[in-house]
């Protein structure tokens, strides 16, 4: 059997760690807390109904399909396929 040349396996290992290096995670992306609070503008006023996209609705423990705003306002999904706005707000306004 003839002797492993180090020359020939030099190129190879060369490739695997600069492929390994450059793949690795350099920078870490900043975490936005989604769930911060938001200061609510003094004139601001809910929406009675509106459309919210699907990945943005949650489901509680009965399998109801609702919606947080950015300012906590809670809004439930009807049967029409709308969000409307929690009864507890609707003397606030």
């Amino acid at each position: 059997m003839p002797p492993i040349k180090l020359h020939k396996w030099y190129f190879a290992t060369l490739l695997l760690f600069v492929i390994a290096t450059s793949c690795s995670n350099k920078s870490i992306p900043l975490k936005i807390n989604e769930n911060a609070a938001i200061e609510m503008p003094t004139d601001y006023i809910p929406l009675s109904i509106i459309d919210v996209a699907y990945d943005k609705v949650k489901t509680n423990a009965e399998g109801e399909l609702y919606y947080d705003n950015e300012y906590g306002y809670r809004y439930w999904k009807k049967s029409d396929g709308k969000f409307y706005l929690d009864e507890k707000y609707k003397g606030k306004n």
